[in-house]
Parts: structure tokens; C-alpha cells; sequence
């Protein structure tokens, strides 16, 4: 008899007792009423791909490579430390077939377009390229003259072959053209320090672009984006809406105003017969 009251004691504390928290379960403050303990997944790891860097396979993973990114302090300025834009640069270099940290250090945002070294560009474009030929136009160029004192028709031309094309991509630039894009003197730029190679590459931009865009996967030249000026990197579309807006435009009217009545001028000392009279004086 006791030995059945002992056991009815045990059971009756068991049952008294708190259910132990689930697995995944946070530690801390009491359950609230009607709220539902959540089991938390572990992510997959990230994995190596086969030629041995890490390759995301989807946003989530692209997004948790961004975030490490930005932990570690590798994220180039043109990104603000941004996990988004980060990520959508990660997209981008896998598009172009370059590793995620090779794409972040030659793509960035630039005037809000996503853009490409022209080094990282040719490299790109290499195993489509058959020859290249690149030669100095103008006349009268003197390398140790002033660069004030180059002419406008020295520059680059450059011609490219692909395979399987017998005709070459060509791209040309010189002073004048950077004269007429208002960068040939412009400040704290590579125009100022290495001009003959900003031509170059310039001329050499042309044929890429037209030869090669499937290579570039639609990025934009880097050297020349951070040429363009403010109102022309806002939209593609922004010489169209100038081209609308003619000299032949007639000026708004100007807005008519009411004249503003003159207030009436208070009488000089001396004007008038002197001072007015107070009532009541004699």
C-alpha cells in the first residue's frame, strides 16, 4: 500500500514539472501564451567551386557573401558598404564569368552604371580577340612639347580582329574629340597626368564595345563612364529631351505684378504751416 502511494507521489511531480524547451528553442524569458517555438534551419554552407574560389548559388548565398564582405572591410568605396549593391556587383561579375572578389575589385558603380576597368575589359574580350593593332594619328605632335601645345588631331587609332571576322573593330579618339567632352582639361584627372594613355584607351574603348558586347555582358566602360558629366549620366535618355528643348522654345511671360500704391509721404518739418495745432490751445 505504501509503495503504490510513492509511485502515485512520483508521478504527480513529473507531470507538476516544466516541459523541457525545444530544440532550436531561444533561451531566456517565459514562453508568452499562444506563441509557437520556431525551429531555426542552420543555413548550408557555402561551397567551393571547381576552379577553387566560392561560388553562390542563388541571392540568399550572393547576399551572405555581400555581408561578409562588408564585415571584413573589402568593399570598395563605389559600393557605400552596401550589402545590396554588393551583392548585385557579385551578380554581375558572375555574369561576366569572373570570380566574386576579381569582380568587385574591377566592377563598380559609377554615375549609377555598373562598369568595367578597361584592363579587366580586354581580358573579357581575350579568348574572342585574333590580332590587335594600335597606331598614333595626327601631325605636327611633338612629345616634348607643353601639352597645352599638342595638336588637336594627335590621338589613337585602334583596330581589333575577332575570330572568324576578316574586318576589324576600329575605335579612334584625339584631343579635339576630348576637347569637344570637356575632359581634356579636366582637374585631379588621368587627362592631366597620363594623356597619351587616356587616348588610348579611348580609341580602344570604340572597338570593344562595338565588337564586343556580348563579352561584356552589357557592363560599361569604366575609363570612359567617369568622363560623362552629371546631367548625362542621369538618364540615357537625356540628349533626346534636350534635343526637344530648341533655342526656338518662346520664353514663359513673365508674371505680371500689381504696382504696390506708394504710401503716403509723412509732411517734412517746416512744410505745411508749421506744426498742427493742438485742440484745446488758444
Amino acid at each position: 500500500m505504501n509503495t503504490e502511494i510513492e509511485e502515485q507521489k512520483a508521478q504527480n511531480q513529473v507531470e507538476q514539472q516544466e516541459p523541457p524547451p525545444q530544440e532550436g528553442a531561444e533561451q531566456g524569458g517565459p514562453q508568452e501564451p499562444g506563441q509557437e517555438l520556431v525551429k531555426r534551419e542552420p543555413k548550408p554552407p557555402l561551397v567551393t567551386g571547381e576552379r577553387g574560389y566560392i561560388v553562390p548559388r542563388d541571392l540568399d548565398e550572393a547576399y551572405r557573401y555581400a555581408v561578409g564582405v562588408v564585415a571584413a572591410g573589402l568593399a570598395p568605396n563605389s559600393y557605400d558598404n552596401d550589402p545590396k549593391k554588393i551583392m548585385l556587383g557579385i551578380v554581375s561579375a558572375l555574369e561576366a564569368g569572373l570570380p566574386p572578389m576579381a569582380g568587385l575589385r574591377n566592377i563598380a558603380i559609377i554615375n549609377g552604371r555598373p562598369t568595367i576597368w578597361g584592363e579587366a575589359a580586354m581580358g573579357l574580350a581575350a579568348p574572342l580577340i585574333k590580332r590587335i593593332e594600335k597606331r598614333e594619328i595626327g601631325s605636327g605632335f611633338d612629345p616634348s612639347a607643353p601639352r597645352e601645345d599638342w595638336p588637336d588631331d594627335y590621338g589613337f587609332h585602334v583596330s581589333i580582329w575577332r575570330k572568324g571576322q576578316e574586318t576589324p573593330w576600329t575605335g579612334e579618339f584625339t584631343i579635339g574629340d576630348a576637347k569637344k567632352a570637356g575632359i581634356w582639361s579636366k582637374r585631379n584627372s588621368p587627362w592631366i597626368t597620363y594623356p597619351k594613355r587616356m587616348l588610348e584607351i579611348r580609341a580602344r574603348t570604340f572597338a570593344l564595345r562595338d565588337g564586343f558586347s556580348d563579352a561584356l555582358m552589357g557592363l560599361f566602360i569604366r575609363e570612359e563612364v567617369e568622363d560623362y558629366r552629371e546631367d548625362e549620366a542621369e538618364s540615357p535618355r537625356t540628349e533626346a529631351r534636350r534635343a526637344l528643348l530648341t533655342d526656338d522654345t518662346p520664353d514663359e511671360a513673365p508674371e505680371e505684378t500689381a504696382p504696390t500704391p506708394d504710401a503716403p509721404e509723412e509732411p517734412q518739418e517746416g512744410e505745411g504751416g508749421g506744426e498742427p495745432e493742438q485742440p484745446g490751445l488758444v
